[in-house]
């Protein structure tokens, strides 16, 4: 569980977590991380989702908006099956 109202919510902390986790998954952390780099906190985090969100539970705060986050990584996880 991955709190992110604390300090694992903090983008580089999820990054990390990309570097560490990526290769055991066979994904590519290079192209992980330069999607979840390239918008703001909410694609991050929906990227994050989309990789590991097989292994890891997000406690999302309350000002994001959890629906949409879903859909976001509904569309972003079948980009994730080819990296």
């Amino acid at each position: 569980m991955i709190d992110l109202n604390g300090p694992e919510g903090n983008a580089f902390y999820l990054l990390g977590l990309v570097s560490a986790n990526a290769k055991d998954l066979g994904l590519h952390k290079s192209v992980i991380q330069q999607r979840m780099m390239a918008g703001d906190y909410f694609d991050l985090v929906a990227h994050f989702e989309a990789a590991f969100g097989n292994i890891y539970y997000l406690v999302l705060p309350e000002s994001m908006d959890a629906l949409a986050l879903e859909q976001r990584v509904d569309t972003l996880r079948k980009e994730y099956k080819y990296v």
